[in-house]
């Protein structure tokens, strides 16, 4: 393979000549962020250009530009920010740069790609191969939706170039203030419970408790909290221990988030569709998508502009009605909230109204499709265990459709057969041990794509520059004061659709000049 360089606008003639001429295009940069390589899957040349030449890249940039071609890249967001800086162009234009990243975790998920080639123009022709691979092995139908996520990481461009006001002095208050609770907690229990240590196994260990992981070893991650072994006499160190690992988890986000600040902004890069099992978007440096709602209020808007949002009302059980068919439950959806009409079935007419019952419902109907166990489940309610057994036992009666459905996915799963959303999108078949994760992967799975689906039309009305945040089930949007009222109502138009019968939406509202209360 050939490789030329771009170095004179004379050059940029034979260039156009190649993409007269060229196939599929791919497209790599540099760790540095400094020169790009160009390849194709028709021909054995390629070329390299440094970002610093400005009036070629500008040339190069209009030639692709003027042939209406995809072009591939691994790093798509990053190089189209690094063109949008140096061209002053705006990112949005810059949609035909397409994530190759993406379109292969949709179709591939779970399956570890391999490496690249080292060579910029080699790894360009790697990427086009790829999409190769994809044009022959799958089918329209899951193209289209790989196309899709692709398109709806292009989405999140914007936001990423232009970053994040932060209130750097609600960051320090706060970072302040958690380390304080710490140094309280320590003195109060003897004990710094935040730490990963063995003592802190210890302090476990002598209260009958104990945390393991899928392997069966010990265990103090959160995400072991599910299989987490609590005697009732020790609901309340349980309860300490929760509350420290959760300042934990607090002070480390703000740590984060003054690691990554930079002149009162931070520059998250969105992982729209290919960060996680599921296809749920995440953050990185930092992360917003797991932050704390105590710490959400760090977030503001710029001046002059409002924050507006649309959370999804009651998704994972609107979607659970639509994949299992249960009409029982989709008319309790749309007539009433189904939580808090079992809760009243359950203790009475005292029960409406009350809130703590009504979730207590909530976390039990999340706790089938999380597959949490009754032990850990009385001990985040604070109920007995026969209590727990006794309401989710109430759920399956009320609800045996949906509860089918659920126990023929988890069969499924220990078959190691294929799980897909409901768009048809595949899902990773879980690990040996881990098959109770599968009715929470089909439903998040599900809801991202639905949710996906209407960021894409609140972008069609609204702008991309509009996307503020998108987490789980929430959308923000930031638009100018005045825009306020047509905002609200492109979010309700936009998020709201009916899967199988099923309404899906919500309530749009003022958010004002932060994302937290």
């Amino acid at each position: 393979m050939a490789t030329l360089k771009l170095t004179e606008l004379a050059d940029v003639c034979g260039f156009r000549d190649w993409l007269r001429t060229a196939g599929r295009l791919g497209v790599s940069l540099n760790m540095a962020g400094t020169v790009i390589g160009f390849g194709d899957d028709t021909s054995a040349d390629g070329y390299t250009l440094h970002l610093d030449n400005l009036d070629v890249l500008r040339a190069v940039v209009a030639a692709i530009e003027g042939t209406s071609k995809r072009v591939w890249c691994d790093e798509a967001t990053d190089l189209a920010c690094v063109l949008a800086d140096r061209l002053g162009l705006d990112i949005e234009a810059l949609n035909w740069v397409s994530c190759m990243t993406t379109a292969l975790a949709i179709l591939e998920p779970g399956i570890e790609q391999p490496g690249r080639p080292s060579a910029l123009v080699l790894r360009a022709a790697s990427t086009v191969r790829d999409a190769q691979h994809i044009a022959a092995e799958f089918d329209r139908p899951l193209r289209k939706v790989a196309l899709s996520a692709v398109l709806q990481d292009a989405l999140w461009r914007p936001i990423q170039q232009r970053g994040l006001l932060l209130d750097t002095v609600m960051l320090a208050t706060k970072t302040d203030a958690a380390l304080d609770e710490r140094a309280a907690r320590k003195s109060a229990y003897g004990i710094d419970l935040t730490e990963d240590s063995d003592a802190v196994y210890g302090w476990l260990a002598r209260r009958g408790m104990q945390i393991l992981d899928k392997e069966g070893a010990p265990s103090l991650s959160r995400d072991d909290f599910g299989r987490a072994l609590i005697p009732e006499d020790a609901l309340d160190a349980w309860k300490i221990f929760r509350g420290a690992r959760s300042l934990k988890s607090t002070l480390g986000k703000l740590v984060e988030f003054t690691r990554y600040e930079v002149d009162g902004r931070v520059y998250p890069t969105v992982v729209a569709r290919s960060g996680t099992k599921t296809g749920r978007a995440k953050t990185l440096r930092p992360g917003y998508h797991n932050l704390n709602r105590s710490l959400r209020g760090l977030i503001i808007a710029r001046p002059g502009y409002t924050l507006v949002s649309l959370d999804i009302d009651r998704a994972e059980p609107s979607v659970a009605a639509a994949l299992s068919g249960d009409r029982v439950l989709a008319a309790a959806l749309l007539v009433s909230d189904p939580y808090e009409e079992r809760a009243v079935a359950h203790y009475g007419e005292a029960a409406r109204g009350n809130g703590d019952l009504r979730d207590r419902f909530k976390k039990c109907l999340l706790a089938a499709f999380y597959q949490q166990g009754p032990s850990s489940l009385a001990a985040d309610l604070s109920i007995s265990v026969e209590e727990a057994k006794t309401i989710q036992q109430e759920l399956r009666r009320a609800w045996p459709t949906l509860f089918a459905w659920i126990d023929g996915v988890l069969k499924a799963a220990r078959r190691q057969e294929r799980l897909t959303t409901i768009s048809g999108r595949f899902l990773p078949i879980p690990e040996r041990g881990d098959e109770f994760k599968a009715v929470n992967w089909v439903l998040q799975g599900s809801a991202s794509d639905l949710f996906c689906d209407a960021v894409a039309r609140v972008a069609a009305e609204l702008g991309a520059s509009s996307l503020f945040l998108g987490i789980h089930d929430e959308l923000v949007v930031e638009v100018p004061d005045r825009d306020i009222p047509f905002a609200l109502e492109a979010l309700e138009r936009g998020m709201t659709t009916t899967i199988n019968g099923v309404r899906v939406g919500g309530t749009a509202k003022v958010l004002g000049g932060r994302w937290g209360k």
